[in-house]
């Protein structure tokens, strides 16, 4: 329970400085925060946190900044618990993330840099894996309502066992 107490907290945090970034990059008006989120953990091994991973995630940076790629994402470090990274990448909608995801697979040099840097990194890791959240908009507040009635996000997280269905459905 602590874990997942401490996933939330994390997510939530994560989530509220997501929605500062958003709000920067946009003009003057009211702020939405994104439809689509894709946060991406990375789990690292024993000893290699610090210098070293930043070295090969600077791999990444490098690669989208020589391609100019329109997408940025943010990335954050875990300050307690396992040693962790999260890269947060913000899109308009599910149809915008796959054109950026093909659109990359398309871009062959930033394909095979991409590809090199993540075997670099991989050595580093201990596990990976990704999360996709969509923002509910019927549980937002009005158009108008001000900014202040953005600045929470609730995230529900929900886990079954393989025979859940029948005992549910």
């Amino acid at each position: 329970m602590k874990k997942f107490a401490g996933f939330l907290l994390g997510l939530l945090i994560v989530l509220a400085s997501l929605g500062i970034a958003v709000a920067q990059n946009q003009q003057a008006g009211l702020t939405q925060p994104p439809k689509v989120i894709v946060i991406g953990r990375e789990y690292l091994k024993p000893g290699k946190a610090g210098m070293s991973h930043e070295k090969t995630e600077s791999a990444f940076v490098q690669a989208f900044a020589r391609a100019k790629w329109p997408t940025h994402y943010i990335a954050m470090d875990s300050l307690s618990g396992k040693t962790r990274s999260l890269f947060i990448t913000p899109y308009d909608s599910f149809e915008a993330w796959e054109k950026d995801s093909l659109a990359i697979q398309k871009n062959t040099a930033l394909a095979a840099a991409l590809d090199h840097a993540s075997v670099a990194d991989g050595e580093l890791l201990a596990s990976t894996d990704q999360g996709v959240f969509c923002a509910q908009r019927r549980l937002q507040p009005a158009p108008g309502g001000g900014h202040a009635a953005y600045a929470l996000f609730r995230d529900s997280s929900f886990s079954h066992s393989s025979g859940a269905r029948q005992r549910v459905g």
